[in-house]
């Protein structure tokens, strides 16, 4: 049997990667004036809260590396076109070549109406698939979730400046040493991280309002 190609699954783990060792050694990394990461209160609830966000962007990430809309489509058109032949096969098929397969009536009437119900079941994933849907923001997202988290630690409002002509300032060092250890293979430009930054920022009221609509 010819096994799939494809190298996404749906079910992927994440681990942890924070501790509180690198969350006091994260915002030590940030240089925040006036404030001393020994003095971070609970570090191993923050390192709970950065592996929650951590889990977040895994998440987000693993289904915008699935396979796009149009193509699972299309891999599900060619399927029910397969499986149609195969049930005209099926119900053509003589008595006594039934009887050399085993399949007495019950058997072989179950697996005609297995084969049938899904076809229809087909048609019906086939009919609710939406091409040019966006797919997930996974840092933008990420990186609200972590201003939060900022704010009430450090007190400060996350904001993004330049320093010696290069993106930089507290919360920009806070961002890119927490994306470091989520992701240490994807390494993210200097002023493209700035322009994510820049971008989720605008965008947290709006998000907040989704997320925690007023009643």
């Amino acid at each position: 049997m010819k096994k799939p190609t494809e190298k996404w699954n749906p079910v992927f783990k994440t681990e942890p990667v924070f501790t509180p060792d690198k969350v006091i050694d994260i915002f030590k990394k940030s240089q925040i004036p006036n404030f001393r990461s020994k003095e971070i209160r609970e570090p191993d609830v923050i390192a709970e809260r950065l592996n929650e966000v951590n889990r977040t962007y895994h998440t987000f990430k693993h289904q915008n590396e699935a396979p796009a809309p149009g193509a699972i489509r299309d891999e599900l058109k060619n399927f029910l076109r397969l499986s149609k032949k195969y049930d005209e096969a099926l119900s053509n098929l003589g008595y006594a070549a039934r009887a050399q397969l085993g399949l007495n009536p019950e058997c072989f009437d179950s697996l005609l109406y297995n084969v049938q119900g899904l076809q229809i079941n087909t048609e019906s994933a086939i009919a609710s698939i939406k091409t040019g849907s966006k797919r997930p923001k996974s840092r933008s997202t990420v990186i609200i979730k972590l201003s939060v988290i900022y704010n009430e630690i450090t007190g400060r409002k996350p904001g993004r400046s330049y320093q010696n002509g290069k993106p930089g300032g507290p919360f920009f060092r806070f961002v890119n040493e927490c994306l470091r250890h989520m992701d240490p293979s994807e390494a993210i430009g200097s002023e493209n991280l700035k322009k994510i930054i820049e971008k989720a920022l605008s965008h947290r009221d709006e998000y907040f309002k989704r997320v925690n609509p007023i009643p």
